[in-house]
């Protein structure tokens, strides 16, 4: 049985890079589908390089990509898990969410302050994503 961990990673990584720009979504779904095919094969490759074998993005763009999920998943704050729920909703772009929740951090204030304050998101919608089930579980 294939690990929830595993596949919201992957889930997490093609959405980041949808939302980056660096990937479309055929070609998403594509390599989701190239990956399934290497595992009925016996063969496990890490959704990054399924993607790098297909030549869809540069490994600077896995890299980058990387970095922005192991922010969001980087601790189980409310704040990171708010974070990650607006990425996996499509609400809010990974960079800009992350570039928030370091705001957030720093100034000491709730993520949500910061989204509704500089109008990336209103209450209504927060309170919409933050109903939505955990990401990670």
């Amino acid at each position: 049985m294939p690990d929830p961990k595993n596949k919201l990673a992957r889930l997490l990584l093609g959405r980041i890079l949808v939302a980056e720009g660096a990937l479309s979504r055929t070609d998403l779904e594509r390599a989701v589908a190239q990956q399934q095919s290497l595992r009925e094969a016996g063969e496990v490759h890490p959704f990054g390089q399924v993607l790098l074998d297909m030549r869809l993005v540069t490994e600077a763009q896995i890299r980058h990509a990387l970095a922005l999920q192991r922010r969001l998943g980087g601790s189980d704050s409310e704040a990171h898990a708010l974070a990650l729920k607006l990425v996996v909703n499509g609400v809010i772009a990974p960079s800009l969410v992350v570039s928030k929740l370091d705001d957030a951090e720093r100034r000491r204030v709730d993520l949500e302050h910061i989204l509704t304050e500089e109008g990336l998101a209103s209450e209504e919608v927060l309170r919409f994503v933050k109903a939505q089930p955990d990401a990670l579980a």
